[in-house]
């Protein structure tokens, strides 16, 4: 529910126009004073003490009203979240905006030899990006309107001159106005002078610091990009290599700052990937424990040509629309990381990078150039249509846990060559049991009968969770394990800040953790689902939970807690209240029967009958399968072949071995 409150001048009559403004700054504010419309009611989500301070000082100063939303607790008129709806928008229309900027061919010739096909779906991503917000912040005052008294015609004020030029030619909604302004201090010169003091940092760094000088490689490399770890036990980036038969030095591991773990890589992690003949290369100084270690750097040359064609073209603003600057700025941002990696793959001799992580397409682009590989795996139970995600699943070839999971990416704009079903790759330490069993022990002893697993989300304002739904879920489980003593409940957040961040929990929680049969998983952030499900009776997830589903291929029952109400999600069809539950109060009820009585539940968190549909294999080898792939890639570029004829070799290999069934060369971009 949206509530109102601000400070209202009764005196002003209100207009029929209704402002709507995301941040009340100075800048704002002015742009309503010197437009005549301090009269008018004013909407707005947040508000800066110097805005504070000069509103007060205003003669004239109206209504000023704030907006409080939860997205998750909001839904469109077909139902689903307006989280999802802003996102479609602004997929839309960055599919849409990018068609119409392609007609620029000057702009997109200067970036050759890059992929064309990837340089237009950098450009629908940054511009999806950059108009989400504003997507967002439409959809909350679509919702607000249809949801209260307000009449007459409503006005977006957005301080971003340049997106509301880009975004006015192909806005069509009669009911809604935009307006840009800019602020104060946002200056043309202010930009200039940043631009110049980056470059001076660069050349500085390059004479000053240690800079690692790889030695010359005659083989082909394998480049994995370092983002979840080494530890068996856990999610690895190089759970792969046992038993691929592949030369260790033939590896080189990429540390850089775009990984899951915040902190710094440890010295003992490199200390033992050089024991075990591993090379690896810092990209980022902060982004390893000992910065005395020398760094590998980029020069910025491999793409200097290229570059120069869009500087110049930049350099000429008074001629050009203030959509073409953007595009021409998109660009040139997106040369120079591509320029990055040209130099990376090639100082290394890379043919194939593996990256465990999302958004590659930079990655991808330069082995264009330097002629290999991009490799990706999936990461998650897909819970929407993905036709409007622009390049998170971008690669040549994608290993998948399943086949079923190759019809999404059919839908999909990643520009996927491939896909390779080869199960989860983490599946043999999904089946994994934890070292010890102290927490089973430490419930047991408390007089617990029945474990339950719960994986709460992500949540927040602008999400498809909301703070008031993760309360609800925790609260009904907490409370059933209050009530009843041989009930025992294993938490296991998505990241601790998740769990803490829910003020409203905390007595409830402190009272279940003092009868001994509530358990935090330690460390959570890092360990798998299964390390809490192996001691559980069941395991709930919220949403369509990729947690749950790495829960049941390890072994365990699970059931989806959908509070986002994704009903034509297939799971729906598979099994309606036994395997997900649109309702958390009535997934409590049929847990509660289930305990006393299995037999009165049938079915309820069994997939035996859809196991294949979540992993074609579940036989704990998907990390062989993948080894296996990637070696034949090497050695067809060990016999000098193509990127193209390497992917075929390797293709025709896993084929042979485990159907042609589990090759599945993907469609074009809708």
């Amino acid at each position: 529910m949206i509530i109102f409150f601000g400070l209202t001048n009764n005196k002003q009559s209100v207009q029929i126009t209704n402002y709507w403004i995301d941040r009340l700054t100075v800048s704002s504010v002015w742009k309503l004073y010197i437009t005549g419309q301090l009269g008018s009611t004013v909407y707005y989500l947040q508000l800066s003490t110097a805005a504070r301070l000069f509103i007060a000082f205003l003669p004239k100063r109206g209504q000023w009203q704030q907006v409080h939303y939860e997205f998750g607790d909001q839904r469109d008129p077909s139902g689903r979240s307006w989280s999802w709806t802003a996102y479609q928008m602004a997929s839309e229309f960055s599919i849409e905006i990018c068609e119409h900027m392609l007609k620029d061919l000057d702009v997109f010739k200067a970036l050759a030899p890059i992929n064309p096909e990837k340089v237009k779906l950098q450009v629908e991503m940054d511009l999806r990006s950059l108009f989400l917000p504003l997507m967002r912040f439409i959809c909350l005052v679509k919702w607000s309107v249809a949801h209260s008294a307000l009449t007459g015609p409503n006005l977006i004020l957005w301080p971003d001159n340049t997106m509301i030029d880009i975004l006015q030619n192909h806005w069509r909604d009669q009911t809604i106005r935009l307006m840009g302004y800019s602020h104060f201090f946002k200056d043309e010169i202010l930009y200039k002078i940043k631009e110049k003091l980056k470059l001076l940092g660069r050349v500085f760094i390059r004479l000053l610091l240690p800079n690692q000088n790889p030695s010359k490689q005659t083989r082909p490399m394998i480049a994995v990009h370092y983002a979840e770890g080494f530890d068996p036990r856990r999610r690895s980036d190089l759970r792969w290599f046992d038993g691929s038969g592949i030369d260790p030095k033939q590896v080189v591991v990429c540390i850089d700052l775009n990984k899951n773990k915040k902190h710094p890589v440890s010295c003992s992690e490199l200390e033992s990937l050089h024991r075990q003949g591993f090379v690896w290369s810092c990209m980022d100084r902060r982004s390893i424990e000992n910065q005395r270690w020398k760094i590998w750097r980029p020069r910025y040359m491999a793409l200097h040509d290229q570059k120069q064609r869009l500087y110049k073209m930049r350099s000429h603003k008074e001629m050009q629309s203030k959509e073409r600057q953007w595009l021409i700025g998109a660009l040139c941002s997106f040369l120079e990381r591509v320029e990055l990696w040209v130099e990376f793959f090639s100082d290394y001799y890379v043919k194939i990078y593996y990256d465990t992580s999302e958004m590659k397409l930079c990655q991808s682009a330069a082995l264009d150039i330097t002629g290999g590989v991009c490799l990706g795996k999936q990461r998650s139970e897909h819970y929407w249509s993905t036709i409007y995600d622009h390049g998170s699943h971008h690669c040549d070839v994608l290993f998948a846990w399943n086949r079923r999971h190759s019809s999404w990416l059919c839908l999909d704009r990643s520009r996927i060559k491939t896909c390779i079903v080869t199960g989860h790759p983490d599946d043999i330490a999904l089946r994994h049991l934890p070292d010890d069993d102290l927490h089973l022990a430490n419930l047991r002893e408390n007089g617990v009968q029945f474990v339950v697993a719960l994986f709460d989300n992500v949540y927040g304002q602008i999400l498809h969770f909301s703070e008031k739904m993760m309360l609800s879920f925790y609260s009904s489980f907490l409370e059933w394990a209050i009530c009843d003593p041989t009930v025992g409940i294993i938490l296991k957040p998505k990241k601790p800040a998740f769990l803490s961040g829910l003020v409203g929990l905390k007595p409830i929680l402190e009272k279940t953790i003092n009868t001994g049969r509530c358990i935090i998983l330690s460390d959570s952030l890092r360990r798998l689902p299964s390390d809490a499900a192996h001691y559980a009776d069941i395991s709930i997830g919220v949403g369509i939970s990729s947690a749950v589903i790495e829960a049941v291929i390890g072994g365990a029952k699970g059931i989806h807690c959908d509070l986002s109400k994704i009903h034509g999600h297939l799971f729906y069809k598979w099994g309606k209240d036994k395997i997900i539950f649109d309702d958390v109060e009535k997934l409590v009820a049929a847990l509660k029967r289930y305990k006393d009585d299995k037999s009165s539940v049938p079915g309820l968190g069994d997939w035996s009958e859809y196991i294949v549909q979540l992993d074609s294999y579940s036989d704990g080898r998907a990390f062989n399968r993948i080894g296996l792939y990637i070696s034949w890639l090497l050695q067809s570029f060990e016999h000098g072949k193509t990127p193209n004829e390497a992917i075929e070799y390797a293709n025709s290999r896993f084929a042979s071995r485990y159907g042609k069934k589990n090759i599945i060369q993907m469609a074009p971009p809708c």
